[in-house]
């Protein structure tokens, strides 16, 4: 029996729990706000601000999304790893799937607190089967993996999500022109990154080997037997949408049909990839530049490896600044090249981390599988990126149909950008497996310093 250790992993989780526990029995009417208010805001003394008093909101709703989320997936995993079959099947299905909320984020916003809680449920259960069945992991390195990845993850999509909650209006420097608020969320969205991976003892290298372990036992394991899993989770999953939505998937597909006999959706799906595909060449030439510096420089190496876990989810705050300066003087550049940006920012990350982990390999296989392990977040990116100043695109056309509650079409928009990037993750996975490259062993991992 695993020994349960007290150290700030720990502390951070208990407090965690209590704080979603003291906004639970607000909920339930047990608590009144007024004789007990909540501990968070001891913050409001840094400064009492709308700005401040938003971001605490954002933290509130991350904890709910987390806790409630995080646990049911967790206790979904412990189920799912009973039998060998159902866990490789999850493993695959969840490789992409844990993305989904993400994306029909933009079809259907109204759901976004659900949404939310789906992305920690989804991402705290597929971290939590890799960890124990491809990284072999137990005790505390499990906690603390599936801690960050989930966080991190809940992160992300609060932050897309704050257009629709409004809880923390991050993003209105930009329309706003107020560069020196922008310079504050980034700094803030620094620290708050910083923090979660000081809190889960995490660093750039673990984490790089422990994803190229994950990824390169992933693609051995798959093959054409492999396809009737997805099959009966991609089933389980249009029947799950038909029982909870009043919109049916024959509607979407019906809505999808119709948008393309149109030749609207040809259109959409054309500027997309365009974005999508030159985006990712910008955070590839970045991340190739980056992983060639630090692989052949010690110097560099030793100064950019602490520094790397900063540059997930916190682009995307550079990426407005840029919009907000370059929009002032580049028409262009709000019409194309910011959603090219916004894509390569946010790839850069899970690119180099890649190229890193799997650097020991030929650089055309690592490349493909980087590229592969980038297109979940290049896909969310130019979703969001075609909130801003966009007249086309997949993420435009969903946008518009919500807002004009045309369900069904912004649905067909959510199922073609999941077509779309399950159909380049195989092509990509294809080439790479194809290449046939010897493996080297890579079953056991060092556990995570104490």
């Amino acid at each position: 029996m695993t020994k349960w250790r007290i150290d700030r992993t720990s502390i951070f989780l208990c407090v965690v729990g209590l704080l979603f526990l003291w906004d639970l029995a607000y909920f339930v009417g047990i608590r009144d706000p007024a004789r007990f208010p909540h501990p968070l805001r001891v913050f409001l003394l840094l400064g009492d601000s709308e700005f401040v008093r938003g971001f605490l909101r954002m933290l509130r709703l991350i904890i709910l999304c987390l806790v409630s989320g995080g646990l049911i997936g967790v206790a979904l995993g412990s189920l799912i790893l009973r039998s060998s079959w159902l866990t490789q099947e999850m493993l695959r299905f969840l490789r992409l799937g844990l993305w989904l909320p993400f994306l029909l984020l933009f079809a259907t916003p109204v759901e976004a607190f659900v949404l939310s809680i789906a992305a920690a449920l989804l991402c705290s259960c597929y971290h939590y089967l890799a960890a124990r069945y491809l990284l072999g992991l137990r005790g505390h390195d499990v906690l603390r993996l599936v801690g960050r990845e989930t966080i991190l993850q809940v992160l992300f999509i609060s932050l897309i999500a704050q257009i629709w909650f409004e809880y923390w209006k991050w993003f209105e420097f930009a329309p706003m022109f107020q560069p020196q608020t922008g310079v504050q969320v980034l700094v803030m969205l620094l620290f708050l990154i910083f923090f979660i991976n000081w809190i889960f003892r995490s660093n750039f290298d673990l984490t790089a080997r422990r994803r190229e372990t994950v990824l390169t036992k992933e693609l051995n394991s798959a093959n054409w037997s492999s396809l009737g899993g997805a099959v009966l989770f991609t089933v389980i999953c249009l029947l799950i949408w038909q029982a909870l939505s009043q919109s049916s998937p024959l509607d979407a597909l019906k809505a999808g049909y119709g948008l393309l006999e149109r030749g609207e959706l040809l259109g959409d799906i054309k500027v997309s990839l365009l974005e999508i595909v030159v985006g990712m060449a910008f955070g590839a030439s970045i991340a190739l530049l980056v992983f060639g510096g630090i692989a052949n420089l010690s110097l560099l190496r030793s100064l950019l490896l602490p520094l790397l876990p900063l540059t997930y989810i916190s682009p995307v705050v550079l990426w407005l600044l840029m919009f907000l300066w370059y929009g002032r003087h580049s028409g262009p550049f709000l019409d194309f090249w910011h959603k090219v940006v916004a894509v390569g920012l946010l790839s850069f990350f899970p690119f180099v981390q890649a190229l890193w982990g799997l650097r020991d390999r030929p650089l055309l296989y690592s490349t493909l599988l980087a590229i592969d392990d980038a297109l979940p977040i290049a896909f969310v990116m130019m979703l969001y990126g075609e909130l801003y100043a966009a007249t086309a695109g997949l993420g435009f056309m969903m946008t518009v149909a919500s807002a004009t509650y045309q369900t069904d079409k912004g649905l067909a928009g959510f199922v073609t950008t999941t077509v779309l990037l399950v159909a380049l993750s195989a092509i990509l996975r294809w080439i790479a497996k194809s290449l046939h490259f010897p493996e080297r062993s890579a079953d056991v991992l060092p556990a995570q310093a104490s």
